[in-house]
């Protein structure tokens, strides 16, 4: 049978690139042909010796294979590729319900190469728990419960990660805030939220002689609502008075496990006039248009001095190149010409300087007795 050696060029490569398999065989009686696979599966349009491809991820663990024959037999020679690959996830992990004082694995597994690093941490939190496929957690409480994040990481060439819910049967637990606030006069609420498994059975409150687990009482009104994450019992109050500011509110809820209960305090929250807040709005707007024009001024100010400047310059050049005029001594006919020529340089100066004048005026009305006086010392 035929004598086989399967290449691979290049022999690593990112996940999307091609590469080209070739085949070298040699054989006598002579060769009669060639077939290629894939994880067994028969490649159908590669019948030569060079088989060229895009690879994916799945060329890492499933091989091609080359198989030559001739009159006496064939020869099945296969490759793996080095692909480069992101974490792929293979297991997902599953939310898991479980009772307090139980053990708990959660399962995670990834795919990747190079080689992947693998973390379990619990959600918000940057501690690692494990760095293996599975996160055992031994005598659960309920303060065990909740989202825990298994990441992979691939150097240099990506990232994943999934999060898996970790439910622990117990009493309820009641996670609202301990100080709620409400408006002298309005409207005010007190909610009770529990977020713990199994859902409570009951919900009741108490405050004073009073107990209230559905509907109304007087001013007051009890409501349940089921949420993503919880049930979420509130008590509604109407026209908030003083005394309801010095009263204790106790939620209790109860399941199969028992009961849970939490205390809350009702406090008053200040609200500024509405009359206030429109004049504190009102100067800061005045305020800042005030800033802008001071601004705009003194920016215009500025301007103003330099061109002034400038001009003054111009003048003083001008002026003194006909000063300095050299005196020379000439027949009567070029004194004339000269006095002609030192005439004209004398009146085109002055006009220059006169134009300059009349442009910066034009830029400076609001300064014009400044502007005046400069024109009459001209």
């Amino acid at each position: 049978p035929p004598t086989v050696t399967l290449s691979i060029q290049p022999q690593t490569v990112q996940e999307g690139e091609r590469v080209v398999f070739t085949c070298m065989a040699t054989a006598n009686p002579e060769i009669k042909g060639y077939r290629w696979a894939k994880g067994g599966v028969i490649i159908e349009e590669a019948k030569e010796n060079r088989y060229d491809t895009q690879v994916d991820y799945t060329f890492f663990t499933e091989p091609v294979s080359c198989e030559v024959h001739n009159d006496i037999g064939s020869t099945n020679v296969s490759t793996l590729v080095d692909v480069h690959f992101a974490p792929r996830i293979v297991v997902d992990p599953k939310p898991t319900v479980t009772d307090i004082g139980s053990d708990v694995t959660l399962t995670c597994v990834w795919s990747g190469n190079p080689p992947l690093t693998l973390t379990w941490t619990k959600k918000e939190s940057n501690m690692v728990l494990s760095n293996s496929n599975q996160l055992y957690l031994k005598s659960v409480t309920q303060a065990d419960a909740g989202q825990y994040v298994c990441k992979a990481i691939v150097p240099r060439i990506g990232v994943g990660e999934r999060e898996v819910t970790l439910f622990v049967n117990g009493p309820p637990i009641i996670s609202s805030e301990p100080v709620q606030f409400a408006v002298r006069g309005d409207r005010g609420k007190v909610e009770c939220f529990i977020g713990s498994t199994p859902p409570p059975d009951r919900i009741a409150w108490a405050w004073k002689e009073n107990i209230l687990e559905a509907g109304t009482l007087e001013r007051y009104t009890v409501e349940r609502s089921n949420t993503g994450s919880g049930v979420l019992s509130t008590l509604t109050i109407n026209n908030v008075m003083d005394a309801d500011f010095q009263t204790r509110y106790n939620c209790t809820a109860w399941n199969s496990f028992g009961p849970g209960t939490a205390i809350i305090q009702l406090e008053e929250r200040e609200v500024l006039p509405v009359g206030i807040i429109a004049g504190a709005t009102i100067g800061a707007s005045i305020l800042l248009i005030t800033f802008l024009v001071a601004l705009a001024c003194f920016l215009y100010r500025r301007r103003k001095g330099s061109r002034k400047d400038v001009t003054l310059r111009k003048l003083d050049i001008k002026v003194e190149t006909v000063n300095r005029e050299p005196l020379t001594l000439h027949t009567d006919r070029e004194e004339d010409t000269a006095s002609v020529s030192t005439a004209t340089r004398v009146m085109k100066a002055i006009y220059s300087s006169f134009k300059d004048d009349v442009d910066l005026k034009q830029d400076l009305r609001c300064d014009t007795i400044d502007t005046r006086e400069e024109y009459e010392l001209k």
